[in-house]
């Protein structure tokens, strides 16, 4: 889980909610882009599987998605976005 100031309210909430064992679900429709799981880019890990956010979700249990694989991998390519 990211550990940035932004982020760190949302790290909070679900260290809450898994602690209560209260359902929490995270929707990650803005990590799409072609929709049909052709090109790969929207790939999560949840409980330790693969998924695809466009094609198996794009609702999730957040206590089983990866979140800092997940971040790793959406900010890969920042440093030549930037250029």
């Amino acid at each position: 889980m990211r550990h940035d100031r932004s982020g760190r309210h949302d790290e909070i909430r679900l260290c809450l909610t898994k602690k209560y064992e209260i359902p929490t679900v995270a929707s990650l429709n803005t990590i799409m882009v072609d929709g049909t799981g052709m090109c790969g880019a929207c790939r999560i890990t949840v409980g330790g599987k693969t998924k695809f956010v466009c094609v198996d979700g794009p609702e999730f249990d957040a206590h089983q998605v990866d979140f800092d694989e997940m971040l790793m991998r959406l900010g890969a390519y920042k440093d030549i976005e930037k250029k």
